[in-house]
């Protein structure tokens, strides 16, 4: 199986012809850009900015404004929106005008409902583009309003035998789904389960392995309470880093599929949303993995089945 991981040549490609829609005019109003790698993320954004802009170089242009998380919550204030919703109104020096939004799953619920406004009725010649490495964290009313493009960057593939083949399992009953229908699209759902204890056993190996990397050390002087709850939160980050991981390589397992079979690129991108709602659910919402993974998973299957 081809590595999951997006090799530099395709991200090349996806950028490439990001930035060739946004000459042709192509793109929709709203653009969130997502990745492994927030540099180069708001490098994409920047040039993408200054085709739209029709400049060689977007930094310092008046017609481009950037928003960012500020104060020691590291949140998209409401005063921030509400300057870009006064930005976007203003009248532009050169007929079109750029905003980029750095980390924008930093937006709470009112800086978000500032700016619902804009992302629904856009100005004449206006380009959001956001940009974040954690898409599930965007609340579902800025997601619903953007066109999303994934560029990649999401690092080396985990390197365990156990995970390379269930993630080669996946593909391949995502590949299935997309080809059967009616009676025996329900059968898939028997190895899916089977899968899902394949999925949680390569999980807890990448987590023993990821702990003897990465071993908790207890600070000096810390009681025997404080220091379970520190090495509780220690194991905790690296479980969620790892969720993190594993559901974007079963995410490009996917998009593979799609760019084998255009044809199913309308099921995929349904099936796609799956599971970013199984990692949506672990990150903001707290629901236990195992039974996000299962849900996100079975899902994922049914749109590919057309049961969705």
């Amino acid at each position: 199986m081809r590595s999951a991981a997006a090799s530099p040549d395709a991200r090349a490609g996806a950028k490439a012809a990001l930035l060739a829609a946004a000459r042709e005019r192509r793109l929709p109003h709203a653009v969130l850009l997502t990745g492994g790698e927030l540099p180069s993320l708001l490098a994409a954004a920047s040039e993408l900015a200054s085709v739209h802009l029709g400049a060689p170089v977007a930094a310092g242009h008046l017609d481009l404004m950037e928003l960012r998380p500020s104060g020691k919550m590291r949140l998209i204030q409401v005063d921030a929106a509400l300057e870009l919703v006064r930005f976007a109104n203003l009248s532009s020096h050169s007929g079109r005008k750029a905003a980029v939004i750095r980390e924008a799953d930093r937006f709470n619920d009112e800086s978000a409902n500032a700016l619902l406004k804009t992302l629904e009725e856009p100005a004449r010649g206006l380009l959001l583009v956001l940009v974040t490495t954690h898409p599930y964290r965007l609340l579902p009313t800025i997601l619903s309003r953007c066109a999303r493009f994934d560029l990649g960057g999401h690092g080396e593939p985990l390197a365990l035998p156990a995970w390379r083949d269930a993630v080669g399992a996946f593909a391949a009953l995502a590949r299935r789904a997309s080809e059967v229908r009616g009676p025996a699209a329900s059968l898939l759902v028997i190895e899916a389960y089977g899968l899902l204890s394949r999925l949680d056993q390569a999980h807890a190996a990448l987590l023993r392995r990821a702990l003897e990397e990465d071993p908790f050390e207890s600070p000096p002087a810390e009681d025997a309470d404080e220091s379970r709850k520190l090495e509780d939160a220690h194991v905790s980050r690296h479980e969620r880093q790892l969720r993190t991981r594993m559901l974007a390589e079963l995410a490009e397992a996917l998009r593979l599929l799609a760019r084998e079979r255009p044809e199913s690129a309308p099921a995929v991108a349904s099936a796609l949303a799956c599971l970013e709602e199984a990692e949506r659910r672990v990150h903001r919402l707290n629901v236990p993995a195992p039974a996000a993974l299962e849900r996100g998973l079975l899902g994922a299957l049914r749109e590919l089945s057309g049961r969705g």
